[in-house]
């Protein structure tokens, strides 16, 4: 938790790999995202607001902004959601026989790979007809 912006954008240059959700008063709202759209760590950006102000124009023009909150409640439920997401689109896939062990069947390994490589390929390819 920051409460001066110098920081929070030293702490935001020195991590590298990890992805950042940021929420911010809608106070500090104009001043901020227009810094945090250059971090590509801060996946989301998530705003507290009150009713005195309006950002929804500013929450449209941004992609990392996730939406206006009311409350504390309500940003920690998107966020479990979101996190959710993220941890899900991090799973890779791969589809290979079991591994073969024996000088032997390094041949078999080989082509199974090449196989799974090519069935890969032809999945990446194949257009879907149906919405997603």
């Amino acid at each position: 938790m920051f409460d001066n912006a110098n920081d929070c954008v030293n702490y935001l240059t020195d991590v590298h790999q990890e992805k950042i959700f940021c929420i911010i008063s809608e106070e500090l709202c104009e001043e901020l995202v227009s810094l945090f759209n250059q971090f590509p760590q801060i996946k989301y950006i998530y705003i507290l607001h009150s009713n005195n102000y309006q950002s929804q124009q500013l929450a449209e023009q941004c992609q990392k902004i996730r939406g206006r909150y009311e409350t504390i409640t309500q940003i920690c439920e998107q966020m479990k959601h979101d996190s959710r997401q993220c941890s899900n689109s991090l799973i890779g896939m791969s589809i290979m026989a079991p591994m073969v062990i024996g000088e032997q069947e390094n041949n078999i390994q080989d082509a199974a790979f090449m196989y799974s490589q090519l069935l890969n390929e032809i999945l990446i390819q194949i257009e879907t007809t149906e919405p997603e």
